[in-house]
Order: C-alpha cells, then sequence, then structure tokens
C-alpha cells in the first residue's frame, strides 16, 4: 500500500539558482499496482491558479505545501483498471501565499536532487516541459481570473521554447481549461487566451475549455464532471500513445520519469529510447564488427538474405534481449540506434558493381530496415527475441561454415568476449531482484581436477595444513579452492583455512573447539555453531562462493536404519544416474539447509546422536561406511562429466595412519581388550583411515599416462594416532605436516601439477587429415584474464623458472613473456601448428622439473573437434555457441 505522503516534485529558490528534489512518491504509488508491469497509467496534471488552492486532494499532503511543488497521488477508483489514473497537482511558484493542506507524513526520501543555474520561474518551465511534458496525457489549468489567464499564456509560450532548444520528441498531451468563474464564458476566454498565445502553440496543442463553478469543484457532481472530461482527454491521447508506440508499463513509466528528471543537469536531450539503453548502450564497436562479418559474405544475393536477414535479426535481440523492453517501433529503433552504423559500414563494404549483380549502399541499409520489420512482428505476437535469432541463423545453416574471426562473434555480430567462459548475473531474470552472481562455464577442452578428504575429527586439521602448504608453494594470488572443480570429503574432512568461505568446507579448528569447550558432545552446541556458521535458512542450492568458482561439492552421509551412503550436493545432483553406484543422490524441490547436512555429517557414532532430517530420515557419518570419498568422487566425474575419462589431477588428503607393525602383532592385555565393544570399536577405527580405499584404488587401475596425476597425501603416526575429539593435539599435527619432507616433495610436485592446468587447448579450426596425418592450427589460452591479477604472476613466475611449453616432445621456442603469447586484448594466447596421427600432447615444464600436462591434455583429434562443435552445420548457431558466446547482463530494462 503507499504511503500518505503525496510530494514528489520539490522546488526551491537558493539565490541566483534553484534546488530541485525527486521524492520515491511515484515509486510508491507503482508499487502499490496490482500489476505494474502490465497496467499502463495516464498521468493527469493539474496546475492551481495562483491565487489559492481550488482543487483538494484525496490524500492528506504535508502541513505547508511550498510554491513550485508537485503532489502526486493515485485515483482509487482506477487502482485495479488497466489505465490507473496518477493525478499530479502543481502549485506555481509566484503563488500569493502558502498552501496549508492537511497533514501528512514525509516517507518518502528524496531520490535524487539537482542544483539548476537561474531563477525558479524558469527552473519551474524546464521541469513542466522536460521532465513532465513526455508523460503528462492531460493538463488541466485552473482559470479563475485574469491572472491565471497570464500564467496559462506564460506556461504555455515556455514551453514552447523549451521544446524548440531542447528538440525533445514526446506525443504533445491535450490542454483542458478549466473555468471556475460564473461570469466567465467559453468563448470569451478562447479568445482572450489565443490573442496572447504564440501562433504555432494553437498548430501544435490541442486546447479544450470546459466550466464547472469554483463551489461545485469539491462537490460529488462536480468532481464527477471533471473526471468524465479528464477521462475523455486522456482515452483520446492513449490513443495517439498507441500509435506512436509510446503507451508505458507502469515499471516503464516510472524509470523513464526518473531518467527525465536527470536530463535536467545534461546537455543531451531525453529521448524515450536511448533511455532505455542508459545501461546497455549499443557497442560502440558495432560498426568494426559489421564490417567484419559484411565482409565475408561475397555474394549480393546473399548481402540482401542471410547478411541482411542476420543484421536485422542482431538488431533485435540486442535490443529486445532479454524480455521485458518496452514494445518500440522497429522502425525507430533502427533509425535511433543502428542507421547510422550501417550506412557507414555500407559505403566501407558494399560495392555499387558487382560481377553477380548491382546493389547500392542505400539500398542494403533500406533492406535492413525492411527486414527488421517481420521477425518485430513476431516478437510483438509473442515470441521471444532470442528464438527469432536462433531461426534465423539456423535457416541459413550452410552459410556459415567459411565464417571464421577471432575478433568478431558472428552469432551476435559483436566482440567475442574477454572472458568467453565467465558469465556474469546482475539480477535474476525472472523476478528482477538483482544480485551479482558469477557463473563460470568451464571450457569443454578443459580438464577437471578433484579433491578428496578422508574425515578424521580433529585430524581433520591434518588436510587444511596440506592445502595450506600447497596454496604457498603454487605461489599465486589465487586461492587454492579454485583449482578443483569437484571436491568431497567425510565429515571433519571438510574445514577451514584455505578452503574458507565455500559452504561444506566449515572449520574444524572453530568448530570442535567451540563443540568441545562445553562438555560431553551434546548436540545442541554442534547445532548453535552450524547454525551462526551458514545461517539456519542457508540451502544448498543457494549462490555460494562456490557457484562463483564453479566449484561442484558433494558431503557424503550415512542413513541409519538400513546403512547406505546418500549425497548431498551443491549442484541439486544433476548427471547420469546410470554410472551412480553404491550410493544415492539427494534431489528434490525441498532443498536440505546447509547446517542440517553439516550436522547429519558429523553424527560419528558415539560421539553425536544421527540428525533427522525432513524427507530424508535420520543421517550419520558416512566413515561408519566408507571414511575415503575417492570411488564416489571418480562416480560423480563421470556423471557430471560424461565425456571426461579421466580426472586431470586427483588429490587424495588423509587424517593420519597409524604406522603397521612389522612382526606379528601382540596379544592385547587388559580385562575388556578382546571384548565385542573394543574389537567392534578397533573395527570401526580402521573404517576412518581411508588408505585402503586408496590402495584398492591403485591397484584397480592400469598404468597409463594419467596415473603420476593422482596424488595421496598423508602422515604416519609412530605411536599411538591421537583421538578423535583431542583438541589440544591439533598444534602438534600441524608441526608434523610442515616437518614431513616426503610430504614437502610431493607437494612440489602437485604445485607444478597444479600450474600446467591452468591452461588449456583449442582448435582454431578442424584440422585437414592427409592419409592419416592431421595437420592443423590451435591456440592455447589461459583461465586467467588481463583484467585478473594472476595472470601477470603466473607469466612471472613462469619466466623465472624458464618454463617452456612442449607439443608432442617438441619445445615450442620462445620465451614466455614474447609478445607472441599474447593477443590484442592481452589475455594469454599461443598460436601453435601441429602435426600428428593420433594424440595432441601438451605440457608445460619448469626448469628442469618434470613437465605435466596442460588442463585437458594429452588430446585427440576427434574429441577435440566433438569438444568444440566443429562437426556441426553452422557451429556458431547453435545458442551456446562454445568459443563466441557473448557475456550478457541478465537484468530488467526501462
Amino acid at each position: 500500500m503507499a504511503c500518505k505522503h503525496t510530494e514528489w516534485l520539490c522546488l526551491s529558490g537558493q539565490g541566483s539558482s534553484s534546488l530541485v528534489r525527486q521524492t520515491g512518491r511515484l515509486r510508491s504509488l507503482v508499487r502499490s499496482l496490482p500489476s505494474p508491469s502490465t497496467q499502463t497509467p495516464t498521468l493527469v496534471l493539474l496546475l492551481e491558479s495562483r491565487n489559492g488552492r481550488i482543487l483538494t486532494a484525496d490524500e492528506p499532503c504535508t502541513s505547508a505545501t511550498s510554491p513550485g511543488t508537485i503532489h502526486l497521488c493515485l485515483d482509487s477508483e482506477t487502482l485495479s483498471q488497466n489505465n490507473p489514473v496518477l493525478v499530479a497537482s502543481s502549485f506555481p511558484v509566484q503563488s500569493r501565499r502558502r498552501i496549508a493542506l492537511r497533514k501528512g507524513y514525509k516517507c518518502c526520501s528524496t531520490l535524487r536532487r539537482h542544483t539548476l543555474s537561474g531563477s525558479p520561474d524558469n527552473t519551474e518551465s524546464l521541469i513542466h516541459s522536460q521532465v513532465l511534458l513526455p508523460f503528462v496525457d492531460v493538463f488541466c489549468f485552473i482559470y479563475h481570473d485574469t491572472s491565471d489567464l497570464d500564467y496559462i499564456v506564460y506556461c504555455l509560450n515556455g514551453w514552447v521554447e523549451a521544446r524548440k532548444s531542447s528538440a525533445i520528441q514526446c506525443v504533445l498531451p491535450e490542454m483542458l481549461i478549466l473555468l471556475t468563474e460564473e461570469g466567465v464564458r467559453k468563448a470569451q476566454a478562447s479568445k482572450q487566451l489565443l490573442t496572447n498565445l504564440a501562433p504555432n502553440i494553437v498548430q501544435e496543442y490541442c486546447l479544450r475549455f470546459t466550466k464547472i463553478k469554483k463551489d461545485e469543484l469539491n462537490s460529488p457532481n462536480g468532481r464527477s464532471c471533471l473526471r468524465r472530461h479528464l477521462r475523455k482527454a486522456s482515452d483520446r491521447m492513449r490513443h495517439r500513445r498507441a500509435d506512436r508506440s509510446l503507451l508505458f508499463s507502469a515499471s516503464h513509466f516510472m524509470a523513464f520519469s526518473e531518467i527525465a528528471f536527470d536530463h535536467l543537469v545534461l546537455t543531451e536531450t531525453f529521448d524515450f529510447l536511448k533511455a532505455s539503453r542508459l545501461r546497455n548502450p549499443v557497442a560502440a564497436d558495432l560498426a568494426q564488427h559489421l564490417t567484419n562479418f559484411v565482409n565475408q559474405v561475397q555474394s549480393a544475393q546473399e548481402l540482401t538474405t542471410f547478411a541482411a536477414e542476420t543484421i536485422a535479426s542482431s538488431f533485435l535481440l540486442d535490443h529486445f534481449h532479454p524480455p521485458g523492453m518496452h514494445a518500440f517501433k522497429s522502425s525507430e529503433v533502427f533509425h535511433a540506434l543502428y542507421r547510422d552504423t550501417c550506412a557507414y559500414v555500407a559505403c566501407l563494404t558494399v560495392q555499387p558493381d558487382r560481377p553477380d549483380g548491382h546493389l547500392l549502399p542505400s539500398a542494403f541499409v533500406s533492406l535492413i530496415l525492411k527486414t527488421m520489420n517481420s521477425p518485430h512482428k513476431e516478437y510483438l505476437s509473442g515470441r521471444s527475441a532470442a528464438e527469432i535469432h536462433l531461426a534465423t541463423l539456423q535457416k541459413y545453416a550452410s552459410s556459415w561454415a567459411e565464417l571464421r574471426s577471432e575478433k568478431t562473434c558472428f552469432v551476435c555480430i559483436r566482440r567475442t568476449d574477454d572472458d568467453p567462459w565467465l558469465f556474469r548475473i546482475n539480477a535474476c531474470f525472472l523476478c528482477r531482484v538483482e544480485s551479482q552472481v558469477a557463473v563460470p562455464v568451464h571450457p569443454p577442452t578443459a580438464g577437471i581436477g578433484i579433491l578428496c578428504i578422508d574425515g578424521g575429527g580433529v585430524r581433520g586439521i591434518i588436510p587444511t595444513t596440506v592445502l595450506e602448504l600447497l596454496e604457498e608453494r603454487i605461489g599465486l594470488p589465487i586461492l587454492i579452492q579454485e583449482h578443483f572443480k569437484l571436491a568431497f570429503g567425510i565429515s571433519a574432512g571438510f574445514q577451514s583455512g584455505p578452503l574458507a568461505g565455500i559452504p561444506l568446507f566449515s572449520a574444524v579448528v572453530k568448530l570442535v573447539v567451540a563443540l568441545f569447550n562445553d562438555g560431553m558432545y551434546r548436540a545442541k552446541h554442534l547445532e548453535r555453531v552450524l547454525r551462526e556458521t551458514y545461517g539456519s535458512d542457508t540451502k544448498m542450492l543457494d549462490p555460494s562462493y562456490a557457484t562463483t568458482i564453479g566449484a561442484k561439492i558433494g558431503l557424503p552421509a550415512a542413513t541409519v536404519c538400513e546403512p547406505s551412503t546418500i549425497l548431498f550436493t551443491n549442484y541439486n545432483g544433476i548427471g547420469e544416474g546410470a554410472v551412480r553406484i553404491g550410493y544415492d543422490v539427494h534431489q528434490g524441490a525441498e532443498d536440505a539447509n546447509v547446517w542440517e547436512v553439516a550436522r547429519g555429517c558429523t553424527a560419528a557414532p558415539a560421539y553425536f546422536k544421527p540428525k533427522y532430517i525432513e524427507g530424508v530420515g535420520p543421517l550419520q557419518d558416512a566413515g561408519v561406511l566408507q571414511n575415503n570419498p575417492l570411488t564416489i568422487a571418480l562416480s560423480e566425474l563421470h556423471a557430471v562429466y560424461p565425456g571426461v575419462s579421466a580426472p586431470q589431477f586427483l588429490i587424495n588428503l588423509g587424517t593420519g595412519t597409524v604406522r603397521s607393525p612389522d612382526g606379528p602383532q601382540e596379544k592385547p592385555t587388559g580385562i575388556f581388550a578382546n571384548s565385542f565393544i573394543m574389537r567392534l570399536f578397533r573395527s570401526y577405527m580402521s573404517l576412518i583411515r581411508g588408505r585402503r580405499t586408496w590402495e584398492d584404488f591403485r591397484r584397480s587401475i592400469k598404468k597409463s599416462s594419467v596415473t603420476d596425476r593422482f596424488f595421496r597425501l598423508d602422515i604416519t603416526f609412530e605411536g599411538p594416532e591421537p583421538k578423535l575429539d583431542d583438541v589440544k593435539a591439533i598444534p602438534e599435527l600441524k608441526d608434523m605436516v610442515r616437518a614431513n619432507e616426503a610430504l614437502s616433495q610431493a607437494i612440489d610436485e602437485i604445485s607444478r601439477c597444479i600450474t600446467a592446468s591452468l591452461f588449456y587447448f583449442e582448435l582454431e579450426s578442424i584440422p585437414e587429415n592427409r592419409n592419416g596425418e592431421f595437420s592443423g592450427v590451435g591456440h592455447i589460452f589461459c583461465f586467467r584474464r588481463k583484467s585478473d591479477p594472476a595472470l601477470e604472476a603466473l607469466i612471472d613466475k613462469l619466466s623465472r623458472s624458464s618454463a617452456r611449453f612442449i607439443i608432442n616432445g617438441v619445445e615450442i621456442p620462445g620465451d614466455i613473456t614474447d609478445p607472441s603469447f599474447r593477443d590484442e586484448n592481452g589475455n594469454f594466447r599461443k598460436i601453435i601448428a601441429f602435426k600428428t596421427r593420433g594424440e595432441i600432447a601438451i605440457s608445460l615444464r619448469e626448469g628442469r622439473c618434470q613437465a605435466y600436462p596442460i588442463s585437458g591434455a594429452p588430446f585427440s583429434v576427434e574429441r577435440l573437434v566433438a569438444a568444440q562443435g566443429l562437426k556441426k552445420e553452422g557451429t556458431c548457431t547453435e545458442e551456446v555457441c562454445r568459443r563466441t558466446k557473448r557475456r550478457r547482463s541478465v537484468r530488467g530494462r526501462s
């Protein structure tokens, strides 16, 4: 419901200048409408008499209204109608007294304010002519006496002059002059008014007179009569606006009026079409990309069909996508935004005398405009601009085969994005709620890094410390979690430190200390900390830091009645279910709360009670079944990325293992040493050690070129292992990790493996096959773009280590800092030519150390061609358009 405060536009003098304020009153009224996106309001402006307030508002206003203030109300009888009526009351600057109104409320805060040079009189005229004139359907003047006649003449003459200087384009409103004095006749008033008006005013404005006695104005009959006159005038205006495609929804009306207010201090004239593109302007380099496209179209026939239709359709996509843009006329869109660019490009590229036909540049431009009308009609009928453009691209699938460009995306005829795999979403396309979500899309030729962490209570500090060391050894301003696309962990395997910020990577130190400082493992303490850490309502599928880096996270838990593993994920368990054997993946519309999942996954037997989750049942620590999530991680790799046969690298982090005795084991001593409970406890503790799962995995795989990318990092306890709840052992465990030489050497190897995986490879085109030998050209790219400080740090690191790329055993010449390793935008790109009879093996070697493959390598030619979609007809017609897909900000438009 709208508030009772009615001030909308406020004007006050400040010496030789004037201060103009705009409040949120219009926003408040628009939000009170049942359907602001479809209702199209009418705005009526009542210009009050200089001698005092004649009309009274339906709603209370501030206690003292200053001259120059414009109040805004909504006719309550029209609230649910398709065209609700907004009534604005303007109190002239030169009012002879302050106008006292009923007390109201100042709850609409000031949205914006501007200081303008000039007198309040001139500023008031400017507000009327530039802020209100484009939106008002009916101006209603109060003719009370001859001084009001002077004011009407002053206003109309001033507006005409203001329009001449600004050239503002709008549908001119109707002028209704309300005669309130009994002795004044319409003919007499009309003659007096026309005598004093400039000649062109009568031609431009529709002037109408009506007579209602002053004492009847505030009576029901008088109001009903005035409402009828205003309704007739506004209906005529609505028809004229509809014919010009300038009848706006309430949401667009509000947005445009706020932009028009800001134009008070701009030299540029307010224009509805240009205002609609204020936050998403036409690309500044559009001419360059149109030129790149048209230059590759060889025949006149294809210029008049394929090129003209594709360009017209791309304009439709550029202006009307995503849905929500006002349906301006296609001809006006073209003339306002694209005509000049098209004319320039046509003069550069279209040859009038061609061997295959005669085509004038002007004819080509006219053809684009004509071609744009047909898809625009489809758009008006309800088809989306994206669907229309996709159909146009598919219509000419055969024409795309020979078109190639490194600078232009031919899907949208705009530049290829600096980062074609990162998409930023500024607002939800469904509800228009603003957000800042970055969604990285994994390049189809790149590999997948996997992280698996064993469970182990407080011993989870071991993998945490290992990850901290790994981040230090890599030595780049990149958080360690950003190197993994899949990450899984059991119970306390998910830690803080380098993994802080990713839901499910919780802090063992913080959690365990909070858990055990207050007695014996009561679940309420754990649940309180989990709620504080993750929030009571945070869902597994909510946007998070993991979402922004493209990480897919999985947390296994175990059911209680008939123990089986259930996997909770931040990606709703998407993927091929056939490869998921031995566990279930939680899916469903009712997403689980993060804190509840974390609580269930930490419910180790004998330590915490199981956690009951609605729709799932009681859950406990998955360590009772398997404490190393390795097999689950590999299954999820094949389920989520079915085209990937093996991970780029796999890091399995243990939580410590007791050294096995060399000789025969001694017989346990003590009364309960061989009791059922102790034997059961020792069996359970053996499950906590994930080394067995790792050893089984290593035995099951054959020796290949990828097995040296599988790492398990763990430490061995010479004596008894720390208890799961021994918080005091944490400092000692960290020292053991940092002092372990074998672990340090392995971390060095892994750091070089991960560094190499920061690069990936793509073909430029389908390689040529001659007698079984493929020859072609491709590019080595880096995941880090020029705007990322990590790119320069990476290049500096590789330069200092004399790093070299190696393709099929041959070192690629040149220092990595050479210009040949950059593209024209400053991003990393190395062009390489190759010949092969099968695989393309590309690796990176730092100094004399072992070379490690770049992401996705080694490649087969067939897999690269399939992954990039190069075999498909009209690859660029695919909506996803892998290489050239344009990053678009999804937001509501005015």
